[in-house]
């Protein structure tokens, strides 16, 4: 296929291997880093609800990391609100330093949190008896698309922002004691 740019002058040469698309924006935006985390956030809410499901049913409730998939759920869930809040902060046009160092912290906080909550279901799914291998099999999908949309938010921080702004905003993080 080839692109033609005005008659007579090709936009891409000859013996090109395709066409290749013109990149309308190469830069992920604030837009782009919120959406990622509202689809974390939105995962992680089915990945809450069933693991909540163990607490009617007692041969879920006493698998060993059940507790701890619970804690972890918790600390994944205020990690993403707060950097859900303080991205839908920066595109109201606020500048605060601050909003940016929480996108970021918070990230790495959801991710971290979310990395043991994933060794908590291992436990448990390594545990949990066949009749309730379906449901613990749901959990660790919901685990695994959670974990999969904090990654990618991440990864359209570091591509937005740069690694230095990173690295300099987590040092800013570390030098608060947060």
């Amino acid at each position: 296929m080839q692109m033609m740019g005005t008659p007579g002058n090709p936009v891409w040469s000859m013996g090109a291997p395709v066409a290749m698309p013109v990149l309308t924006r190469s830069v992920p935006t604030m837009d782009d880093i919120l959406r990622s985390l509202q689809q974390a956030h939105s995962t992680l809410t089915q990945q809450c609800a069933t693991s909540s499901l163990g607490h009617y049913v007692p041969a879920m409730r006493s698998l060993p990391g059940f507790e701890q998939l619970h804690r972890q759920n918790y600390e994944v869930s205020y990690h993403l609100t707060t950097a859900i809040g303080a991205a839908r902060r920066i595109l109201a046009g606020d500048r605060e330093p601050g909003y940016f160092a929480l996108v970021v912290s918070c990230q790495r906080e959801a991710q971290e949190h979310q990395r043991r909550a994933e060794a908590a279901f291992r436990r448990m799914s390594q545990a949990a008896p066949e009749r309730l291998r379906p449901l613990v099999q749901r959990i660790g999908g919901y685990i695994q698309a959670t974990a999969g949309h904090i990654q990618r938010s991440v990864g359209l921080s570091v591509a937005a922002l740069g690694p230095q702004a990173i690295n300099a905003l987590v040092r800013w993080t570390e030098s608060t004691g947060r």
